[in-house]
């Protein structure tokens, strides 16, 4: 078997933080008396950087920033209640583990605020590499997952993502797409931005290891 290489985003993908987000979201928008958003346009948003929780507001960038951190610290908030991932998503990690596939994450969270959420969840330990967003662009852009290349000795690679930005960020990185269908997006719709593979979930967790670890 080659070296494989696993990148994998995380809200909406490996975490299922749908009602935390949404939570953490309007508690800061209520504190701060601004009208909340709704849940359904949230749900759309998560997965891309917080600031489009406040991009609809007229103020300084600065104070938007500043919700954006207050957010932040709310999330961890509900973190701490409660971190689940979705099913089927450990026991697919740790098969992949087992087997010598190299684990990232490659998210549009700040990476603080990744190693934050990994380790306190029950995916602790399973990842090689945690990479978010620092001083360069989110994802449809590449640099996330080109970070996480650096220096990576495999040759075959594959990005696991929700979203259509995750799959247009593989297509520009040369990965090979796997779209999860378990958020905002289709199959159909992931398909169209660049994916080589759709599930509707990590429940079809045996198909997904196939197409891994035939490789």
């Amino acid at each position: 078997m080659e070296f494989i290489t696993c990148l994998f985003d995380l809200d909406g993908t490996l975490f299922d933080s749908q009602q935390q987000i949404i939570s953490s979201v309007n508690f800061v928008r209520t504190q701060n008396n601004l009208v909340p958003l709704s849940s359904e346009f949230i749900k759309k948003k998560i997965g891309l950087p917080a600031i489009v929780f406040f991009n609809d507001l007229d103020i300084k960038e600065s104070n938007k920033n500043k919700l954006v951190q207050n957010f932040r610290s709310r999330l961890k908030i509900e973190a701490q209640e409660e971190n689940k991932v979705f099913p089927g998503v450990y026991e697919l990690l740790q098969t992949f583990k087992l087997n010598g596939v190299r684990l990232c994450v490659a998210t549009n969270k700040p990476t603080d605020l990744a190693i934050w959420t990994v380790e306190n969840s029950e995916l602790s330990g399973l990842f090689s590499h945690i990479q978010g967003l620092e001083d360069f662009q989110p994802k449809p852009h590449p640099d996330v997952i080109l970070k996480c290349l650096t220096h990576d000795r495999s040759k075959i690679r594959f990005m696991f993502g929700d979203r259509v930005e995750d799959m247009e960020a593989s297509v520009l990185a040369n990965v090979q797409g796997v779209g999860i269908a378990q958020s905002c997006h289709t199959e159909l719709d992931l398909l169209n931005a660049g994916a080589k593979y759709t599930f509707p979930s990590f429940k079809m967790s045996d198909n997904i290891k196939k197409i891994v670890l035939s490789n």
